[in-house]
């Protein structure tokens, strides 16, 4: 028999509890780290509970809205095994390819590169919301948007051939592709530099 929905919100208000008091302890410089056991605590209640709640118009409504709930983190480990699998590496093999690391590439930094996150990760919260209460365009719109912020931070500027080399790219050529920008448009501006330096000396002789 499916219980009632008020043992469901308890619990749900008792986990998200947990995750705010957790959070100021976590975010940057962190003291404490969650670590595999609070994730997979966490992706159990989640499960867990959305098997148990009272919502029953379909099922695959009731699969939808914990994977919107998760998308973030689903497409950033599905990103990592294919980048990893086209390289032709194990799996679980350490890469600097993750969301978080073409952030702090890009130069956003620790903080505000969670805070991006935390930003895609609650408007995939509210597609849950949307579907759950059959709001489906509005869902469908919010989901594209958060799939056009996704494409902006794993696409690089710069166009490469093929998607293989998009999905396969580390952060390593990101970080050494906007080192030669920089150091290009430092070269250029001390140019500048030197060149009105050089007007304003043949002014000043000139007068």
């Amino acid at each position: 028999a499916r219980i009632g929905a008020m043992p469901v919100c308890i619990a749900l208000v008792a986990v998200a509890g947990g995750c705010l008091g957790f959070l100021p302890y976590n975010f940057s410089p962190a003291k404490t780290f969650m670590g595999d056991g609070g994730a997979l605590y966490l992706g159990y209640m989640i499960a867990v509970l959305s098997v148990i709640s009272p919502l029953k118009r379909a099922t695959f409504i009731g699969a939808i809205v914990p994977i919107m709930t998760l998308a973030v983190p689903i497409f950033d480990t599905g990103m990592a095994m294919l980048r990893r699998t086209l390289k032709h590496e194990s799996i679980m093999s350490a890469d600097k390819g993750h969301l978080h690391h073409h952030l702090m590439a890009a130069g956003f930094g620790q903080r505000r590169s969670v805070l991006v996150i935390y930003g895609i990760v609650g408007i995939m919260g509210m597609v849950a919301v949307l579907i759950s209460r059959e709001l489906y365009k509005d869902a469908v719109f919010l989901a594209l948007i958060a799939f056009l912020y996704l494409s902006i931070i794993m696409i690089p500027k710069r166009k490469k051939k093929g998607i293989k080399r998009i999905i396969t790219q580390d952060v390593m050529e990101l970080e050494k592709e906007y080192f030669v920008e920089y150091l290009n448009a430092e070269r250029e501006r001390r140019k500048i530099e030197r060149g009105e330096i050089e007007e304003t000396q043949s002014d000043e002789k000139s007068e």
